[in-house]
């Protein structure tokens, strides 16, 4: 798990979105194709590779509600 945050950290530069247009709303917007907890924050882009970067909602005992990047996204991270 230390290094796919590691490689999702080297990836940084390649995200094509703009975090300051999600939503303000805690709960999120319905996007099509997604469940209601997740959201789509834009795009990581390695020569011709596009993988989505999607957000879930959870629910942190600590911090309360908190977005995470989904599991799909780190999944696809070690093909980029």
């Amino acid at each position: 798990m230390a290094q796919l945050a590691k490689e999702l950290q080297a990836l940084q530069g390649k995200f094509d979105g703009n975090i300051a247009l999600l939503s303000g709303d805690p709960n999120g917007t319905i996007e099509p194709g997604l469940p209601p907890d997740h959201v789509r924050a834009g795009a990581l882009v390695v020569g011709g590779a596009t993988v989505d970067v999607i957000l879930v909602r959870v629910d942190d005992p600590a911090s309360g509600k908190i977005w995470l990047i989904a599991e799909q996204t780190v999944a696809a991270v070690p093909k980029l």
